[in-house]
C-alpha cells in the first residue's frame, strides 16, 4: 500500500515508517516545518494518511490538507484519545476514518496491541466497508502489532482511567512531596523506585502527558471519581480501599 506518515520523524512515526518499509509497503514521510507545496504533494495519491502529531494540532492539520485528500484514501492517527482526533478528521472529510491508539511507546515496543476506533463512517457497513475494516487490521498484523476494535468513547474512558490518572496522581503526588524539604532525611527505598519509575513521565514527557489530559474529554471525570477513593482514605477507612484494590490480585 502507499502509506503517507505526517511527523514521521517523530518516536511514534518513525517506529511506524520503519515497520510498514519493512513490511513491504511504499511509506511517503513529512514533517515539519510543513511547506503546503510538499505537503500536498506527498499526499496526492496516498492510500493511508496515518497522522503522527500531537492531538492538539489534529484540527490545524486537517484544515489545512482538507481538499487534497485523495477519494477513498483512509485516515488515521496514533494519539492517545480518540473522540477529539475522530471529530477533527471528519469535520474535514467526509471518508474513512480510523482512529489508532498503540498501546505502547518507542520504549515499550515489544507490547503489541493496538486499538482501532471507527469513524462514522462505518456507522452502516456494506461490503466495501468492511474490507477497508479488514484491510487495516491485516496491515497492523503486518507489521507484529495484535489489533483490536473498539468504541472511541470506550478508549478515552479506559485511557482516563490508565494513563491519565496515573499521570495526575504521580504528578500530585511528586508536587506535594517536593515542598516538603523536612522529609529529605527520611526517603525509602520504596519511594525512590517510584521517583525513578515517574522520571520519564514529568521529565521528559510531562509536555506530552499534559496535553492528553486535556485532549481527553473524560478526564476531569477520572480524577472526581478518585477524589471519592481519597476521602475514603481521608476518612480512615483503609481496610474499605484494601479490600477492593484485591480486586487485582484476586485469581
Amino acid at each position: 500500500m502507499h502509506i503517507t506518515i505526517i511527523g514521521h520523524n517523530g518516536k511514534m512515526g518513525g517506529t511506524f515508517f520503519k515497520r510498514f518499509q519493512e513490511a513491504g509497503h511504499f511509506v511517503n514521510g513529512i514533517d515539519i516545518p510543513y511547506d503546503d507545496t510538499e505537503l500536498f504533494k506527498s499526499i496526492r495519491n496516498t492510500e493511508i494518511i496515518l497522522f503522527c502529531i500531537p492531538a492538539k494540532t489534529m484540527e490545524e492539520m486537517c484544515e489545512k490538507i482538507e481538499g487534497h485528500i485523495p477519494c477513498s484514501c483512509i485516515l488515521m492517527d496514533v494519539t492517545s484519545v480518540k473522540v477529539l482526533p475522530i471529530k477533527s478528521m471528519e469535520k474535514h472529510y467526509g471518508g474513512p476514518v480510523i482512529g489508532t491508539h498503540p498501546l505502547f511507546g518507542p520504549r515499550s515496543l515489544d507490547y503489541k496491541k493496538i486499538c482501532l476506533c471507527l469513524g462514522s463512517y462505518f456507522k452502516t457497513m456494506d461490503t466495501e466497508k468492511q474490507k477497508i475494516k479488514d484491510t487495516v487490521y491485516e496491515l497492523f498484523k503486518q507489521i507484529g502489532c495484535e489489533p483490536f476494535y473498539a468504541k472511541a468513547e470506550e478508549h478515552d474512558k479506559a485511557m482516563a482511567a490508565l494513563q491519565g490518572l496515573n499521570f495526575v496522581t504521580n504528578v500530585a503526588y511528586f508536587a506535594m512531596t517536593a515542598n516538603m524539604p523536612e522529609i529529605k532525611e527520611f526517603l525509602t527505598p520504596s519511594f525512590m523506585r517510584r521517583l525513578e519509575a515517574g522520571r520519564a513521565s514529568i521529565q521528559e514527557d510531562g509536555t506530552l502527558f499534559t496535553g492528553i489530559f486535556e485532549a481527553n474529554p473524560y478526564s476531569q471525570d477520572i480524577v472526581r471519581q478518585y477524589r471519592s477513593f481519597l476521602n475514603v482514605a481521608a476518612g480512615g477507612d483503609m481496610d474499605v480501599l484494601v479490600k477492593l484494590a484485591q480486586k487485582w490480585f484476586d485469581k
